[in-house]
């Protein structure tokens, strides 16, 4: 059985969800939250034991009130976390993002008032990137598209994507001093002006990219460099946030995505420096005694 999480572009805020699960590397967590009315009459959708590691296929859905809605696939996940507040009748859901991918549409019965609903024996299928951008692109046409490939350290490794489970955020890992390379695809097919700006919450790391940066080809891979200082800390967390940008240079708010990053000391630095710190403190002893041996020496009399 599958599960079939859908966003609609009713609310800029619900297409912009969309957007950025296109943008997001592989392995990101997506949250998803959805009233109990626009849920699937089904207790497992309410079930946290039953929904974990369950398949799920996030669906952009387009609505048209005279020809009838559209629905296309994005992207398989696996559902990592599940819980419902009370307080707020809001079921959140928390997928890690995998594969983009299509199926046929047709084999499956969309009701316009259920977003998230059950699916069984649905043939997904792997699909890339681009293929997803060709058929969603009319529906953003004012604007580009990027994705995060991942980060590269100095060696041309890719990084892992770590997560915090409490607070189901995901990062990757600096080292102080060290240097990478953030790898981007990116698409204009319909020409939009807007622009693309990536920003550090820190000073410490430096990303080598124009302010606003303009995506003038359909397809293009970017690799942008990315420095790091040497800080006092041993483990600080900051984040790159990527900022959507219109033809009048106002930022699209809720077009906002971000990358948390993880700074830790390499390993050898902290050892280094206890055993300097040791032998300092022993030399600065053994210097102590010689002085006071030397001084009982002369003062015998």
């Amino acid at each position: 059985m599958t599960l079939i999480a859908i966003r609609s572009d009713s609310r800029t805020l619900y297409k912009a969800d969309v957007y950025k699960s296109l943008a997001k590397p592989k392995g990101a967590i997506e949250h998803f939250r959805y009233q109990t009315k626009w849920l699937e009459d089904k207790p497992l959708l309410r079930n946290k034991e039953s929904l974990l590691g369950k398949n799920v296929v996030l669906i952009f859905k387009h609505v048209e009130k005279t020809k009838g809605n559209t629905y296309i696939p994005i992207r398989s996940a696996i559902v990592k976390d599940y819980c419902y507040d009370k307080q707020t009748d809001i079921h959140h859901y928390y997928f890690k993002l995998l594969n983009f991918c299509k199926f046929d549409t047709s084999k499956v019965f969309f009701d316009d008032n259920t977003f998230l609903m059950t699916a069984s024996e649905l043939k997904v299928y792997s699909d890339i990137w681009k293929n997803r951008i060709e058929i969603i692109k009319n529906y953003y046409y004012t604007n580009f598209f990027y994705k995060i490939d991942g980060i590269k350290n100095s060696r041309g490794k890719y990084l892992r994507l770590r997560h915090n489970k409490s607070n189901h955020s995901y990062f990757y890992r600096f080292k102080h001093g060290k240097s990478y390379t953030l790898e981007l695809s990116v698409a204009n097919p319909s020409e939009s002006q807007n622009t693309l700006s990536i920003k550090s919450s820190s000073t410490d790391i430096n990303i080598v990219i124009t302010e606003e940066y303009y995506i003038s080809a359909p397809y293009d891979k970017l690799q942008i460099p990315i420095t790091t200082k040497s800080i006092d800390s041993f483990n600080e967390m900051s984040f790159l946030s990527f900022y959507i940008k219109d033809d009048k240079g106002k930022i699209l708010k809720e077009y906002e995505n971000h990358l948390h990053i993880s700074k830790r000391l390499p390993i050898w630095k902290p050892t280094v420096f206890g055993i300097l710190s040791t032998i300092l403190i022993s030399f600065t002893w053994l210097l102590k005694d010689k002085v006071h041996y030397i001084e009982n020496i002369f003062c015998w009399g």
